[in-house]
């Protein structure tokens, strides 16, 4: 099949998709039925619910912000798919980094505290006494 319109491109990724290609990318979704389901959740997808753009392959990953790289998804579904490729890129960007010997940042001890205690423990740290040692000559 011919395309009879060009496929839209955006130059960068923070381009907001038109509304002409927001109803290209509806229309390709629902098919001849006229009826649209979430490809992720695999829910049907009424017009009074909220719905998002999804990138098939996420831009993190490498993916294009191009037309035939977006569906339409729930919103709830979208967001539990942004958690997932954010974790598959860190896995990655760690992997990557342990096979060039490239060390990570230690812990910094917060890990699993609320705000205010690590607001506490920063406080704490910040404000403890930290011995300075007595001035050497320099002539000895």
């Amino acid at each position: 099949m011919v395309r009879s319109v060009p496929e839209w491109i955006s130059e960068n990724h923070d381009a907001k998709v038109p509304p002409r290609v927001q109803l290209r990318i509806w229309r390709r979704q629902c098919g001849a039925n006229n009826f649209a389901v979430c490809p992720l959740s695999h829910r049907p997808m009424r017009a009074d619910d909220k719905r998002h753009l999804h990138h098939i392959k996420a831009l993190i990953l490498g993916g294009e912000h191009r037309e035939t790289n977006l569906v339409w998804v729930l919103a709830d579904a979208n967001a539990d798919e942004a958690k997932t490729e954010v974790a598959t890129k860190a896995k990655n960007d760690a992997r990557a980094a342990k096979n060039l010997g490239i060390k990570s940042g230690g812990k910094t001890g917060l890990e699993g505290r609320t705000p205010k205690e690590k607001h506490e423990a920063r406080a704490a740290r910040s404000s403890a006494k930290i011995p300075v040692p007595p001035p050497r000559s320099l002539y000895q």
